[in-house]
Order: C-alpha cells, then sequence, then structure tokens
C-alpha cells in the first residue's frame, strides 16, 4: 500500500470516529424535546425549574398566542400540565414515570400529559392505549431512516 492511500485510510477511520453520531441508547432528546434520559441525569433543583419554565411557556402559548374561548384554553392547559399537583408532586410523578425503562424515551412535556390525565381522572386503559402508541412514536424517532 502506498503511502498517501494509508494515510488516507487513517483520515478516513479518524474522521468516522469523531463525526460518528452517538447511539441511540445515550439520546436525551426525543424530537428536539428532553426525555426520560435528560430527566433521570438533572439534579432536583434542576427538575423543579424546568417544571415551572414548562408551565410558564405553556401559559404564555395557550393564552397569549392560543385562539379560542377562555374555557378552551383552561381545557387545552388541562390536557398538558397537572394543575391540581405541587411542583414536589409531579416531580415525583415524573421520576414514577421513567422508573419503567420503556417510557426513557418519551418526552418530559408527552409524559408531563400522562401525568395530567392521570390526575384528571381519564381511564387507565385510555392512558395504557396512548402510552403505548408514545412509546412506538417515540422508539421510531430513534430508527434508522
Amino acid at each position: 500500500m502506498k503511502p498517501y492511500s494509508r494515510l488516507a485510510v487513517a483520515l478516513i477511520i479518524v474522521a468516522s470516529v469523531c463525526f460518528a453520531q452517538a447511539p441511540a441508547s445515550s439520546a436525551i432528546e426525543t424530537e428536539g424535546l428532553s426525555n426520560g434520559r435528560r430527566w433521570s441525569r438533572m439534579e432536583i433543583n434542576d427538575r423543579l425549574i424546568y417544571i415551572i419554565a414548562y408551565h410558564d411557556g405553556l401559559m404564555a402559548g395557550v393564552f397569549y398566542l392560543g385562539s379560542g374561548t377562555q374555557k378552551e384554553k383552561i381545557a387545552r392547559l388541562a390536557e398538558m400540565y397537572p394543575a391540581t399537583m405541587t411542583l414536589t408532586e409531579i416531580g415525583v410523578a415524573i421520576d414514577t414515570f421513567y422508573n419503567t425503562p420503556e417510557n426513557a424515551l418519551i418526552s418530559v412535556p408527552r409524559a408531563m400529559s400522562f401525568i395530567a390525565m392521570k390526575a384528571a381522572g381519564v381511564q387507565q386503559a385510555e392512558i395504557d392505549r396512548l402510552l403505548s402508541l408514545a412509546r412506538k412514536v417515540a422508539a421510531d424517532s430513534f430508527a434508522p431512516k
């Protein structure tokens, strides 16, 4: 093998190592949103800040940018955030949600919507059906294209 051929092969190997994507198992975002892997790496204060920021972002989005009546806006918010729960309770509920390894790839906002459903008394069978679909969608987002 000629010296420049060896150099080319070495450069290709180095480039492939440098530019290779991290395996899906280390992915901390699903479709651009934090997922259970990122959540589990956060400190407790960061988790509480995340919940507050999520709530405030929802409020701004639903009430300032959303359309519809006040009642419709409140209903939309209730689908995405468990307003009847305290910050600590929400944090514990998210921890519990992600204690199931199959939920790790589900985004934190989607996890929050499942918690909101439970808090609102949605039938467990319906939550399970939607959770199964969410797991599939999250897994598919990491499937090779």
